[in-house]
């Protein structure tokens, strides 16, 4: 029995591993070779073609088979007729040329020609020379510093004076000629105010005054207070007077000097807009001043003064009539003989009583020192006393809450209380008494220090007051 000799498998391995790099190397020659052979065909492909310094292409249409003969082996080209397409394919490249040239012209970007205004149309004026006028500024000074003839300037101001009058912010536009001398120069005085300059001789202008035209409409400024209320106001573009006016309606209603940073402040006013812009500030409505939570009206009665909500007390004199933001009813005069309606003994009622709703707000009807803060049961319930300089006095009673402390200061339109029905009271009432010297006197009658017509709103005009009040705080919101 003949025996096989046996195989070991690393044996095979070995083999196997010979086998597959002797393949690899086989396709890598084979592949290096073909790559060698391509590069070669291309060479030869791309090599210019030395003998052929001329190479026309004809189109097959222009021959024919017959037209060539068997032993001809080149082509011969009539040279004159080469030499006319030659020359007019030239011709036509120079007139594409020409035409690439003016269409290039017609893209280029002129400047505008100056254009002086004619039927009431617009003056266009060129801005590259152009000038803001600052403090101190005047005419000659501005040619002298833009390097234009100050006798030109002196001529100007001799024809037209306006000019003399220059103020910071305006500005100049002008434009010269060859000679450096202005022909066109636009002064705009103002937002609606635009004059025009036009040399038509020698040192000889005419002038033309454009005023524009604006639209009016009502609008809604809005701030916040920023340093006091009055320079605040002014910011949003209000004069002095018409903010001493808004002022005067929020005086009975708080104190000012307890504004913060911050407060917001609205003011309704006709507006006069050119150009989307802001011109004139006219009639103003009403303003609106929000501190927190607390909302604060003054707006313009009929009467032409300006109001609280309510229709508040507003005048220039020292005290006001009311000690409340408006005119109250009257459920008991002021009487030195009087019938008390508990005890039914004649008794002096020595001041005035507002039939009120308990909780209404009561007011310090002028600057004073708060001297009494006490209750009597039997009598005048809580009350309050303040002292207003050496000579007046007035009282408050019958109150539910007190909001001030012996010896505090307080102003003119200050909260002090809200009324109540404390003490011997027949129903929710503010007893109000008023003492100059000690003596009690009539409170609606006695002559007030300064006191002004429009501090008291009659009936029909607080009615009416009340109707426009709606009005207004709609357009607020």
């Amino acid at each position: 029995m003949k025996l096989k000799p046996i195989i070991l498998p690393s044996t095979l391995s070995k083999k196997k591993q010979f086998r597959k790099k002797i393949t690899f190397v086989i396709v890598f020659v084979f592949l290096f070779i073909s790559i060698v052979i391509t590069l070669k065909n291309y060479q030869t492909e791309s090599e210019p073609i030395n003998d052929i310094k001329t190479s026309y292409e004809l189109p097959m249409d222009d021959f024919s088979v017959d037209d060539i003969s068997d032993d001809s082996t080149n082509i011969e080209i009539d040279k004159s007729d080469t030499a006319e397409k030659e020359n007019a394919v030239e011709k036509e490249e120079a007139n594409d040329i020409k035409e690439s040239g003016e269409n290039q012209d017609d893209t280029v970007e002129k400047k505008p020609e100056i254009i002086p205004k004619q039927d009431n149309e617009d003056l266009h004026i060129n801005d590259q020379f152009n000038h803001i006028v600052t403090q101190n500024d005047t005419l000659k000074t501005i040619f002298e510093h833009q390097g234009l003839d100050p006798e030109i300037a002196q001529k100007l101001l001799q024809d037209f004076p306006d000019l003399a009058h220059l103020k910071a912010g305006q500005q100049f536009y002008w434009v010269t000629n060859n000679d450096g001398d202005i022909e066109y120069m636009d002064w705009l005085v103002s937002y609606r105010e635009e004059q025009v300059f036009q040399l038509v001789a020698q040192d000889k202008f005419k002038r033309e005054v454009l005023v524009k035209k604006g639209i009016w409409k009502e609008k809604v400024l809005k701030g916040k207070v920023s340093g006091n209320l009055s320079s605040s106001l002014q910011k949003l573009g209000l004069s002095s007077r018409q903010v001493y006016q808004l002022v005067q309606g929020l005086k009975p209603q708080l104190s000012l000097k307890h504004l913060r940073n911050g407060d917001k402040i609205e003011v309704l006013a006709n507006c006069e807009f050119i150009d989307d812009k802001l011109v004139t500030l006219g009639k103003v409505e009403a303003l609106r001043l929000i501190r927190g939570k607390e909302v604060y009206y003054s707006i313009l009665a009929d009467n032409g003064h300006y109001y609280g909500e309510n229709g508040a007390v507003i005048n220039k004199s020292q005290f006001s009539r009311y000690p409340l933001r408006f005119r109250p009813r009257i459920s008991s005069h002021f009487n030195l003989h009087r019938r008390h309606p508990i005890t039914r003994r004649v008794r002096p009622h020595k001041g005035v009583d507002f039939g009120l709703k308990i909780g209404t707000l009561v007011i310090a009807p002028a600057d004073g020192v708060v001297t009494r803060v006490a209750y009597q049961r039997n009598g005048a319930g809580k009350y309050i006393k303040i002292k207003h300089g050496s000579k007046y006095e007035t009282v408050y009673m019958h109150l539910s809450r007190s909001l001030v402390k012996i010896g505090q200061k307080v102003k003119k339109g200050q909260h002090i209380a809200y009324s109540g029905n404390t003490g011997r009271s027949t129903g929710p009432h503010l007893h109000y008494e008023f003492h100059i010297n000690g003596r009690a006197v009539n409170p609606m009658t006695v002559h007030l220090p300064g006191i002004a017509s429009h501090s008291v709103m009659s009936n029909k005009e607080r009615k009416a007051y009340l109707t426009k009040v709606k009005k207004v705080i709609a357009k607020f919101k």
